[in-house]
């Protein structure tokens, strides 16, 4: 499961985690969750990651980012997940996970918006190297209040000075035009998939936008109508 999970099906890590935690005092209800886990795994064995060239809004050979915190239904844990996914091309490149303490939302937003920046332009650098510059590669969140505090559209509130000088760094970055940052609905966040336990439809929908399926699903509409 863990190769299957970090190797090639990106959108299992939330449930790979989850097992992952039940292997010590496991229930009847957790190996009925890990055997459809598996099923699942097996269903899809055909199911990889599709590149688009000229598919993705962005542009050819340019990389955009989303991060997501998800803060725990247990607040007494004070444990924070931030997920984090890279994509070029129309589909994931690459998709991280980064822990903490708990904190206030708007700023557990930005610390994850902070390690999604840093692994953004440490690939654009890549580029850059072998002969692909970029410029203001998107980076996307869903919290407004962390989106506005970035952009310099809010001021910090009493709850937010005491906040690391280095999270500040993206304000830098987005000022010397190495990234840009973006809102995106809740709704339509990939990052979800890293974090939170999703209905079918809407592990579906990010699954296949995450993996490049959903551009399969658009070129088939439109030769469908080209038909017609």
């Amino acid at each position: 499961m863990n190769y299957a999970t970090t190797m090639t099906k990106l959108e299992c890590v939330c449930a790979q985690s989850m097992l992952g935690g039940k292997l010590q005092r496991w229930s009847r209800a957790d190996f009925v969750s890990a055997i459809y886990f598996l099923w699942y795994l097996w269903g899809t064995r055909k199911r990889g990651l599709i590149y688009w060239k000229g598919k993705d809004p962005h542009g050819s050979n340019i990389a955009w980012s989303v991060a997501d915190t998800d803060l725990g239904s247990d607040a007494s844990k004070k444990i924070r997940a931030s997920s984090i996914v890279m994509c070029n091309a129309g589909a994931v490149l690459a998709k991280s996970k980064k822990r903490g303490h708990h904190v206030a939302t708007a700023l557990a937003e930005m610390e994850g918006s902070f390690y999604s920046a840093m692994d953004l332009i440490g690939f654009t650098n890549v580029l850059q190297d072998i002969g692909h510059p970029q410029c203001e590669n998107m980076l996307y969140t869903d919290n407004y209040a962390n989106y506005s505090i970035i952009e310099n559209r809010m001021s910090l509130g009493s709850k937010n000075k005491h906040i690391d000088l280095r999270y500040l760094k993206l304000k830098d970055w987005v000022k010397m035009r190495k990234i840009k940052i973006g809102t995106v609905p809740s709704e339509e966040m990939m990052a979800d998939l890293g974090t939170k336990n999703l209905g079918p439809k809407q592990f579906c929908l990010l699954r296949d936008w995450m993996s490049g399926y959903i551009h399969v699903a658009t070129f088939m509409a439109e030769v469908e109508k080209l038909e017609e």
